[in-house]
């Protein structure tokens, strides 16, 4: 797996991450403080997505591309819901991902996740 690298935005608040299979978001406050993560994945099979927010509010879902109907246009891409998902696994993944970031960023954005989706059955469905 590749690693995440900047993409380039004119948001100040916000910041891009990307490589061929994931998409990392991160949202950030006025004082440039982590205040929610979106972790896309899966981006070439399977797409799923992580949203995290501040106050353990967060998010699993499935990215339903569009593509389905054979004898239309694509549509847009939505998230549905997916249910049950393996935060470790996740983790796992985003860490691989932003193995070359700097350090504190790095453990910035892991922190962020794992205080925000708490101490929860991670295999059981997320909040919705």
């Amino acid at each position: 797996m590749s690693s995440l690298r900047e993409i380039e935005v004119k948001d100040k608040g916000r910041r891009w991450f990307s490589n061929p299979d994931e998409d990392l978001y991160l949202y950030l406050d006025d004082k440039g403080d982590i205040d929610s993560v979106e972790f896309c994945y899966g981006k070439t099979k399977d797409e799923h997505v992580l949203i995290v927010r501040t106050d353990h509010q967060f998010s699993h879902m499935r990215v339903d591309d569009g593509e389905q109907n054979l004898n239309s246009y694509k549509e847009s891409p939505i998230y549905v819901l997916n249910g049950r998902f393996s935060l470790d696994l996740i983790i796992s993944d985003l860490t691989s991902g932003i193995g070359e970031l700097p350090k504190d960023l790095q453990e910035d954005i892991i922190k962020f996740v794992r205080e925000n989706v708490g101490q929860h059955d991670f295999t059981a469905k997320a909040a919705q």
